[in-house]
């Protein structure tokens, strides 16, 4: 069972997850190339996460608040990426079809501890991709809150690391888990000190 999130992972994409992890994880030469992969990667995690919190008895009520706050940081993360690629002029990724069960074999979204392996390979891959894109976005305006971003990814992969670990405690939102990211218009200096606020697992 070690390595049975990652297959769950890997089964879940048109097109072999392993591989776009990889990709995004290289340097890119073009800075909205490096962004659109990481919006892939968000669009990704945030239909896994809507979708885990829409079944109907999965995660336990104890749980719920959690997820569902890092539900609602995926989508910040995604409306960023998307504002970022088109004022950069880009075209942003749409999200892709996503089978995370493989037709029913695999019970993810039945089974919580399933559920949990699961969410802690996606965040995992994902922080991996997103440092590594941190290289291609050095020096621009939009590093530190790419930067905050992959700190956020890492947070939630200790979140579902500490739950797999200590399930009979309850969840209560640890004060580390934030999205501490700010939005910024790209081409305009950014106040990196004023607006970057963090944004607790309790947030609205």
């Amino acid at each position: 069972m070690k390595n049975f999130g990652s297959k769950v992972v890997d089964a879940a994409l048109p097109f072999s997850v392993a591989s776009l992890f990889k990709k995004a994880g290289q340097p890119r030469g073009s800075v909205v190339d490096a962004l659109n992969a990481a919006l892939a990667l968000e669009h990704f995690e945030y239909a896994f996460y809507q979708t885990a919190n829409s079944a109907a008895g999965l995660i336990p009520e104890a749980y719920a608040a959690g997820f569902k706050t890092v539900e609602a940081h995926e989508k910040s993360h995604v409306d960023f990426f998307i504002k970022a690629v088109g004022d950069l002029g880009g075209t942003p990724v749409t999200a892709a079809t996503y089978d995370f069960t493989k037709g029913g074999a695999y019970p993810v979204f039945s089974d919580y501890t399933t559920f949990l392996m699961t969410s802690q390979a996606i965040e995992d891959a994902g922080l991996r991709a997103h440092t590594t894109l941190l290289e291609t976005v050095a020096g621009h305006p939009l590093f530190a809150q790419v930067q905050q971003i992959a700190s956020t990814e890492a947070r939630h992969a200790a979140h579902s690391r500490m739950i797999r670990r200590e399930q009979h405690v309850n969840d209560i939102p640890a004060e580390f888990l934030v999205n501490n990211f700010a939005v910024v218009n790209v081409g305009r200096k950014a106040n990196h000190s004023n607006n970057s606020k963090h944004r607790h697992f309790g947030m609205a």
